[in-house]
């Protein structure tokens, strides 16, 4: 990949959406068909916003939650790739399993999901910068799915990113620094942390610095513009998750290129 300047990540799609009419707590898959000028229109915000990066909207495009993943993915990646074109990195989203937790599962379910993250990898891999496998929130499931990712496209770069508390630990107590170098020998060549907090993802990102190249999308919180500026003094890539809309990238953005010119 090469050494990277600092670069700022679009904010929440989905939440974005909501504001276009979206239902809460929905799935984006039938805007997909139904509405693909609402969400291109949303990608396009984020670039004249400042975006220098775009996650596409595949993130839930997973054969085990739809059986129409695959033509759902093509459109979704075909939005971003027209909005950035020439402007921004497009970045394959890749979500975690659904249902109970990873270690729960049958080896046979288990199985499942690995099909589904390898599938989708290579139906987009070609088509995008980097796969960003976010909102993990185990290790033991997100190296499955690293693993996956990796094999569909072993020259791809993969980001993968956890949901860490506010004491720099995941849900199960294990410690983000451990979490991530486990993650990083396993082959990770982003790692980081999204959808919590912007505390949270500041003192994760603390403990974290050094593993490797980091990124950082915090939900929207308090202070979250100015934190992600902070978080862009050691994180490669910082944006928004859930909340985070074009006004809060197009507020950050300049300060983030003023603060590492």
């Amino acid at each position: 990949m090469g050494k990277l300047s600092r670069r700022v990540l679009d904010g929440g799609l989905a939440t974005s959406l909501q504001r276009e009419g979206l239902a809460r707590h929905t799935p984006i898959h039938a805007w997909l068909r139904e509405h693909p000028d609402r969400i291109l229109r949303v990608h396009r915000d984020f670039v004249h916003a400042g975006a220098q990066g775009l996650l596409t909207g595949t993130f839930r495009t997973l054969e085990p939650v739809d059986s129409e993943w695959d033509s759902l993915a093509d459109i979704a990646v075909d939005l971003a790739c027209t909005a950035g074109a020439g402007k921004a990195w497009i970045w394959g989203s890749i979500g975690p399993a659904a249902g109970p937790h990873w270690a729960n599962q049958s080896p046979k379910e288990q199985g499942r999901w690995r099909t589904a993250w390898t599938d989708l990898a290579r139906r987009i891999g070609d088509r995008v910068h980097g796969l960003v496998l976010e909102t993990f929130v185990d290790v033991p499931q997100a190296r499955a799915a690293l693993e996956a990712a990796k094999t569909a496209c072993p020259d791809l770069t993969v980001a993968v990113c956890l949901v860490p508390t506010e004491n720099a630990r995941l849900a199960n107590g294990q410690p983000v620094r451990h979490a991530l170098e486990t993650l990083r020998i396993a082959g990770a060549d982003i790692l980081g942390f999204n959808c919590a907090t912007p505390l949270a993802i500041e003192r994760s990102v603390e403990c974290a610095r050094g593993v490797g190249p980091l990124w950082a999308k915090p939900s929207a919180g308090e202070h979250l513009r100015d934190a992600l500026v902070r978080l862009s003094d050691s994180c490669e890539w910082v944006g928004g998750c859930c909340g985070v809309d074009t006004t809060d990238i197009q507020r950050v953005a300049p300060r983030v290129r003023a603060r590492h010119a």
